[in-house]
C-alpha cells in the first residue's frame, strides 16, 4: 500500500506557501507513515477486511489522526486509544519492515480465506450445476425417450399401412391373375364346346367357326386388358354375352345351310346342338362359378347362374322358334 503525499500546497489567495525545511518534510513523511502502518496493524488485527479502506480513512482524518485512533477504538469496542505521538516516530519506522511482514501475512491470509470461501462457492455452484444439469438431463431424456416412442408408433403404423398395401394389391393381383386364368380356361372350353358343335359340319363352317372364335378371342384379349380391374362379374357376363353371340350366329348360319341341304336333317341337327350347348353351357357355366366363386362371389354366382339360364332358355326359345318358323 501506497499513499502520494502532495509536494506543493496552495493556499485560498493562490500563492505557494514556502518549502519547509528538508528536516521537517521528512519527519511529517515519517510520521505519516507511522500512523498509516499503525492502522494498518491495527486493521490486520480488528478487521482485516478494512484493509482497503486505510487510504480512505487516512484522507478522510487528514491531520486528526488521534480521533482516527479513537474513533475506531469505540468502533471495536477496546479500551486504550492508541494515538500517534511523536517520541514513537522512530520506533515506528524501525519497525516499519515487521509491520510490512505482518500486513503481507494478513493480506496472504485473508487471500487465502477468500481463495478457500471462492472455492466452496464454486463446489457449492458445481453442485447445484450438477444437480440441474441432472434434472434438465432426465427431462431431455425423458423428453427423448417420449420422442422416441411417438416415432416408433408412427413407423409402426406407416408399416403396418403399408402392410396393409401391400396386401390390398397382392390380393388384387391374385384376383387379376384368377380372372385371366378363368378366361383362359373358358376359351379353351369355348373352343371345346364349338369344336364338338361343329364336328359333322362342312369344312367351310368349321373355317368361318374357327375365325369367329379367334375374332372372339382377340376381341376377349382386348376386353381383359381394358377391364382387367373390373368385377368379376361384370366379366363373366360379358364373356357369356360374347359366347351367346358367336353361338347364336354360328347355329343361325349352321341351320341356313342344313336346311338349304336336308330340312329334316337341319331341324334334327340343330336341336341336337342346342341342347347339347344349353346342356353344357350350363354344366360348364356352374363349375366355373363355383371354382372360381365360391369364398367371394356366392351372391353374384347366384345372379350370374340365374341370368345365364334365363338367357340360354330365351336363345333357346328364339331359336326353336324361328326354327318352327322355317319350317313352316
Amino acid at each position: 500500500y501506497q499513499r502520494t503525499l502532495p509536494s506543493n500546497s496552495t493556499t485560498a489567495n493562490g500563492s505557494n506557501n514556502k518549502q519547509p525545511p528538508k528536516n521537517a518534510k521528512s519527519e511529517a513523511r515519517l510520521a505519516a507513515e507511522a500512523v498509516q502502518m499503525k492502522l494498518l496493524i491495527f486493521l490486520t488485527k480488528h478487521d482485516p477486511s478494512r484493509i482497503v479502506e486505510v487510504d480512505k480513512l487516512m484522507e478522510k482524518y487528514a491531520g486528526n489522526e488521534t480521533q482516527m485512533f479513537a474513533d475506531l477504538r469505540v468502533q471495536y469496542k477496546l479500551e486504550e486509544p492508541p494515538g500517534p505521538n511523536s517520541s514513537n516516530v522512530k520506533s515506528a519506522a524501525v519497525s516499519s519492515a515487521e509491520s510490512k511482514k505482518l500486513i503481507d501475512e494478513a493480506v496472504e491470509a485473508e487471500r487465502k480465506k477468500l481463495l478457500a470461501q471462492l472455492d466452496a462457492a464454486v463446489e457449492d455452484e458445481r453442485k447445484i450445476q450438477r444437480t440441474e444439469f441432472k434434472k434438465q438431463l432426465e427431462q431431455l431424456l425423458e423428453e427423448e425417450r417420449k420422442r422416441l416412442k411417438l416415432e416408433t408408433k408412427k413407423q409402426i403404423e406407416a408399416a403396418l399401412e403399408e402392410e396393409k398395401k401391400l396386401r390390398e394389391s397382392e390380393l388384387q393381383n391374385a384376383v387379376e391373375s384368377a380372372v385371366l386364368e378363368e378366361r383362359k380356361v373358358q376359351r379353351h372350353e369355348a373352343q371345346k364346346l364349338l369344336d364338338t358343335a361343329l364336328a359333322e359340319e362342312r369344312q367351310e363352317q368349321k373355317n368361318e367357326a374357327r375365325k369367329l372364335l379367334e375374332s372372339a378371342i382377340e376381341e376377349e384379349r382386348s376386353l381383359l386388358k381394358s377391364e382387367a380391374k373390373r368385377q368379376i362379374e361384370s366379366a363373366v357376363e360379358e364373356e357369356r354375352r360374347v359366347q351367346k353371340i358367336d353361338a347364336r350366329r354360328q347355329i343361325e348360319a349352321a341351320v341356313e345351310e342344313e336346311y338349304r341341304l336336308q330340312k329334316n336333317e337341319a331341324r334334327k341337327q340343330v336341336e341336337s346342338a342346342v341342347e347339347e350347348e344349353r346342356r353344357i353351357l350350363r354344366i360348364e357355366a356352374r363349375r366355373q362359378l363355383e371354382a372360381a366363386l365360391d369364398e367371394e362371389r356366392k351372391v353374384q354366382m347366384a345372379e350370374a347362374k340365374r341370368i345365364l339360364d334365363e338367357s340360354i332358355e330365351e336363345e333357346r326359345k328364339i331359336h326353336m322358334k324361328k326354327i318352327e318358323h322355317v319350317l313352316q
